[in-house]
């Protein structure tokens, strides 16, 4: 157990601030959190619930004017306005809020990739519709995406005609937009990876993931890691350092043939490293403490061969039945239930992932939404 010696907060009370909490307190921390609502997931697992928008001066200010450390669950908090805000803070944000300011835009996180030689497909930024027709006419299919506050598919629209583009940009705001080149991948690949205070780094395996209406849908594991994927933890382990992380952050690719293409990052824990919870000695959310309370890090090790992890996904707004029994691992979120809404995630582990897989899909069957 760790003892306290620092005051702690969350920014946030969804389902990743939930487990953010429970793994500090078995860490022996007690964190407190910032949220709007009572109802949030996070209030069921801590009484240190402050109410509140991170997102008011006020709120904020007197949520973090008695801690030392502040972490968030999203990046959905504008980096430039917390700078203002928390100007009189004296202790710790992290991440960083240099690289929540980089990586939350998708245009600077881009061209940090660019800066970094992070493989990463062709794309454009720019108000000139001109420029973007000639972009598509270079390129092919494109992606828009919102430079900002997309996630899941939200803020995603796929221009593969030129009528389809020219309606697009009569309709939008074209500079809010980043639009890259349409990749045809052959699945996607994800990458939870931890660097300490000290710049300490390690890395939990490479995993497949699985789609669903631009949703994760499965994770399975471990990847095999080949010469691509060794060589790509270098080029990562730089591009961290370059850009000072503190935390757990998690990486999204493409894989095309031998090739693997960065789509984006997100600076926090995320949802393709839940499997962590069960398969790992050390899960993402403990190692995102770790990162900001010591400066060697503990390795990471897998408890079985293979691993699935089962996103339950909301598809009304009607009660959500749940099955008596069920296998593997649940966590439930205690949201209501909505359609596309993450609304818990259960983990398999064991010997063969086809197994596994397999199991999930017949659980996946015992479940009403």
């Amino acid at each position: 157990m760790m003892q306290e010696k620092f005051r702690l907060g969350i920014l946030g009370g969804g389902q990743l601030s939930m487990m953010l909490l429970q793994k500090a307190q078995a860490l022996g921390l007690d964190p407190s959190f910032l949220t709007l609502s009572p109802a949030d997931p996070a209030c069921r697992v801590s009484n240190q619930f402050k109410q509140g928008d991170p997102k008011k001066a006020a709120d904020l200010k007197a949520f973090t004017k008695d801690l030392d450390l502040i972490t968030f669950e999203s990046e959905f908090f504008d980096a430039a306005d917390l700078k203002k805000e928390l100007q009189s803070f004296k202790g710790q944000v992290f991440p960083n809020l240099e690289a929540l300011d980089l990586l939350q835009d998708r245009k600077s996180q881009k061209n940090s990739f660019k800066n970094n030689n992070l493989k990463t497909s062709p794309f454009l930024c720019t108000s000139d519709h001109n420029e973007i027709k000639s972009f598509f006419k270079t390129q092919g299919s494109l992606v828009a995406k919102t430079r900002r506050n997309g996630y899941d598919g939200y803020g995603t629209t796929l221009l593969r005609t030129s009528a389809v583009l020219e309606n697009f940009l009569q309709k939008n705001k074209v500079d809010e937009f980043i639009f890259e080149k349409l990749i045809q991948f052959d699945y996607e690949v994800a990458l939870q990876v931890a660097r300490s205070r000290a710049g300490d780094v390690v890395f939990f395996p490479f995993v497949k993931t699985i789609q669903n209406d631009n949703k994760c849908f499965l994770v399975e594991g471990p990847e095999k890691e080949t010469a691509t994927f060794l060589s790509l933890k270098k080029s990562i382990k730089k591009y961290l350092k370059n850009i000072n992380y503190v935390g757990v952050v998690g990486f999204e690719f493409f894989k095309v043939k031998n090739s693997l293409i960065l789509n984006e990052v997100a600076p926090r824990v995320h949802n393709t490293g839940h499997h962590t919870l069960d398969s790992c000695n050390v899960d993402q959310f403990t190692m995102h403490w770790l990162c900001a309370l010591q400066d060697q890090l503990p390795e990471v090790e897998l408890k079985s061969q293979s691993f699935v992890m089962l996103n339950l996904i909301g598809q009304s707004d009607s009660d959500v039945i749940r099955p008596d029994r069920h296998t593997g691992s649940l966590f439930w979120y205690g949201k209501s239930n909505r359609k596309g809404r993450k609304l818990g995630h259960i983990n398999f582990v064991g010997s063969k992932k086809k197994a596994l897989i397999n199991k999930a899909l017949i659980e996946l069957k015992k479940w009403k939404f």
